[in-house]
């Protein structure tokens, strides 16, 4: 997809309809560079070399997650190498990851969670939540356990 460099109209794009089937979900995006383009067909899929899940979900952020500076540091837990550790730590919070607005240089790493005894309080409250009367075990809101605390991108 080439900008026409002869056409004296600003912000003349001349697309190839060939091009658009090289992008994945074949999106109109006639602005996209040719290096992008190659991107495309050059480099793997994410899903050819691993599998996506969902991360952690507090269900309730109001409830469950705190900012770092609101609660004793000796209360965190920052480097759980899995669900066990976690859990004989005796820590109740622990990293949460819930994304946001761009930081140049630390991320959104500013929520912990109350996942204390292996998050015993969210799991009871998923089960207990009077707008969900259906949900009758965690697992239909908390997904992914086995990967938590494990590292990811």
């Amino acid at each position: 997809m080439n900008k026409n460099k002869n056409n004296p109209v600003p912000n003349f794009f001349l697309a190839s309809a060939e091009d658009f089937k090289k992008i994945p979900g074949r999106p109109i995006a006639y602005w996209v560079s040719e290096q992008m383009l190659k991107s495309f067909s050059q480099h793997k899929k994410l899903k050819e070399i691993c599998s996506p899940k969902s991360g952690m979900s507090s269900t309730d952020n109001d409830r469950f997650l705190r900012l770092w500076y609101e609660v004793d540091f000796n209360q965190i837990k920052v480097n759980s190498s899995s669900l066990e550790d976690a859990k004989l730590s005796k820590k109740r919070y622990f990293p949460y990851s819930k994304g946001g607005n761009f930081r140049k240089w630390h991320g959104n790493k500013i929520y912990i969670i109350n996942y204390y005894d292996d998050g015993k309080e969210i799991k009871k409250a998923v089960v207990n939540n009077p707008k969900d009367p259906k949900t009758t075990h965690w697992s239909r809101r908390i997904f992914n356990t086995e990967f938590l605390n494990k590292r990811a991108i």
